[in-house]
């Protein structure tokens, strides 16, 4: 918006209808209606707008994340159809159906017909517009603004949220959620991460303390003091370190990557995710695998210890990477990476040896096998890279409880069920516990 545009912060505003363009993708109509709650504005109704009939389960979705924000309203479609003089058509009569008229899911034409009613014209402007398709949430509210378009052109810029009063229940939330609750808490208040020694694995006793959320020195201070919040750093993506961009020019180069044991443990799954497309170019060592399998074996229940979840996390993101595998051995260890990298080359294939251990890659080299060592005593710290506070929540609870607050107040705990062997390596258990800050039942119901 211009300079001369009205810049205003939300108030609750009731209004009768709320119309919102449809889309045939639930999550961009879902958070163009949630967007526009968060942001003051109290429908009694709301209706989407769209060409073609959406299944029952699509309404279904919205209206159980409404009911989980405590917004009890009617919400129904309106189909017009695809060809524009149907539109013309069929919104005669209709021009004071709508108090308000979010167009930002939606197709261009279905804006200029419906600016045509004597409606409010709202936008939700996102500066990155391929985040919109994540979760609401995901994307922190601070980056987020409701423009009003017409008839007076403003910009809301600051959340009224609605309060959810509603009883917390212990439930699993995807890694991604688990950021939109952390991002939609930081957009409210002071936001502080501690964890909670009672519910610890056996031999873990948590060496770091109350953590800021967004205060970077806060965050490194926790990572150079604590061996396990370093290892959920590295593989949330919050630190990286020197040869990761080798490992993706190599790639780019059409080598063949293998990784060794301790690269998948301390980096895991996402080190795939920065390799993208090629993916398909790694290799999977058959000694690797049964590394990880071996000792995740030593898991009991009453017990657990910090080196076998460590094999725990490792196996899952072993199995994430590489489809199933059945190993025609059972060796394992650095001789057998050796040796399995080495019979690669034998197959026309140009296979590099990636590890963080130094004296492997040097042995690896006098069997002339190309390598590359990812330096783990240089790590380098990236401020809120995209989603990497849900992923080091979720990595975090597989060693202990983590409380969650804002401004001092515990809104929710993030609980530790390895003993349990109940795990959710894609995201957490969590238990809210204050009614206000309730949100994760909203974010639940829609997750897709």
């Amino acid at each position: 918006m211009g300079k001369n545009n009205e810049l205003v912060q939300a108030v609750v505003e009731v209004v009768d209808t709320l119309g919102v363009t449809g889309s045939n993708k639930l999550v961009t109509t879902l958070n163009s209606i949630l967007t526009e709650l968060f942001y003051g504005l109290r429908p009694k109704r709301i209706t989407i707008i769209s060409e073609e009939k959406h299944e029952e389960a699509f309404i279904k979705k919205i209206r159980d994340a409404l009911v989980a924000l405590g917004i009890n309203v009617e919400v129904d479609e309106i189909v017009i159809g695809k060809n524009p003089g149907e539109w013309a058509e069929r919104l005669k009569g209709r021009e004071n159906s709508f108090s308000v008229i979010d167009i930002t899911p939606g197709r261009k034409y279905m804006s200029i017909m419906l600016s045509k009613l004597n409606s409010k014209i709202r936008y939700v402007y996102l500066k990155e517009e391929s985040e919109g398709y994540r979760i609401f949430g995901y994307v922190s509210p601070k980056k987020v603004e409701v423009w009003e378009l017409y008839p007076r052109p403003r910009v809301i810029s600051k959340m009224e949220q609605p309060k959810p009063s509603k009883e917390g229940r212990e439930t699993i939330l995807k890694s991604d959620s688990i950021t939109a609750f952390i991002n939609i808490l930081d957009a409210i208040g002071e936001v502080t991460i501690r964890p909670k020694r009672r519910n610890s694995i056996s031999d873990y006793i948590p060496n770091w303390y109350d953590v800021e959320v967004g205060n970077k020195d806060k965050m490194v201070e926790a990572i150079m003091k604590d061996q396990i919040f370093n290892l959920c750093a590295s593989r949330s993506g919050m630190i990286r370190f020197k040869g990761e961009d080798e490992v993706k020019e190599k790639i780019e180069d059409g080598a063949n990557i293998c990784f060794d044991t301790n690269v998948i443990i301390s980096i895991g799954h996402r080190i795939f995710d920065d390799i993208g497309n090629k993916r398909y170019l790694s290799i999977p060592l058959f000694s690797v695998y049964n590394e990880l399998k071996n000792h995740s074996m030593n898991f009991q229940r009453s017990k657990t210890d910090r080196k076998t979840m460590l094999f725990i996390l490792g196996l899952y993101s072993f199995n994430k990477m590489y489809s199933a595998m059945r190993s025609p051995s059972k060796s394992s260890g650095d001789v057998p990476i050796i040796k399995e990298v080495t019979s690669l080359k034998v197959s026309s294939l140009r296979p590099v040896l990636v590890t963080m251990d130094k004296s492997l890659g040097e042995r690896a080299g006098l069997s002339r096998i190309e390598y590359v060592v990812i330096d783990r005593s240089k790590p380098r710290y990236l401020e809120n890279p995209r989603g990497s506070i849900g992923k080091l929540l979720s990595c975090l609870s597989s060693f202990s409880d983590v409380s969650i607050e804002v401004n001092g107040e515990e809104v929710a705990t993030i609980v530790n069920r390895s003993s349990e062997f109940q795990f959710s390596h894609d995201g957490a258990y969590i238990i809210p516990t204050s009614k206000d800050f309730n949100y994760v039942e909203m974010l639940k119901a829609a997750e897709l």
